[in-house]
């Protein structure tokens, strides 16, 4: 998928490191699951966008999703996000995005979820978030039977 010259698509694990760099230069640590599945979009040689999703603890979660600031705007997160719609397919899937975000999320039919309902694992990871980021939210996209 090509949107605002950036080509959208799925990496193999060889590709994690440059993918790490990529985090790491907008601020996002981390290391990647070889068992991951990671989406990436780049201009040119460039990485651009990136997003992954992860099983942990018997459940998905969309992990990650990160646009460089000199490609944010353009319509690439919403195509980078149609495109994770595909991979997560019917299974229900979590996320921790900051709450000016839920619209953003529901496009894909995310919504926001009591805390006490999530599993226990991002419970910790969103206790722990909300000390540098306190607007977090839990959302949760639910099984889909079509």
């Amino acid at each position: 998928m090509i949107v605002d010259h950036a080509i959208i698509s799925w990496e193999p694990a060889n590709n994690f490191p440059a993918i790490e760099a990529f985090y790491a230069s907008v601020g996002y640590l981390g290391l990647i699951a070889p068992s991951s599945g990671v989406i990436a979009a780049r201009d040119g040689d460039t990485i651009v966008g990136a997003a992954r999703i992860a099983r942990e603890n018997g459940v998905l979660v969309l992990r990650g999703m990160m646009i460089a600031p000199s490609h944010q705007r353009r319509g690439l997160g919403t195509a980078m996000l149609s495109e994770l719609d595909k991979h997560i397919g019917r299974s229900e899937c979590f996320c921790l995005p900051h709450g000016w975000l839920q619209h953003f999320y529901g496009q894909i039919g995310f919504a926001t979820i009591a805390e006490d309902i999530s599993p226990s694992h991002l419970r910790e990871r969103l206790k722990a978030g909300r000390i540098k980021y306190p607007r977090l939210v839990i959302m949760r996209r639910p099984e889909r039977l079509y």
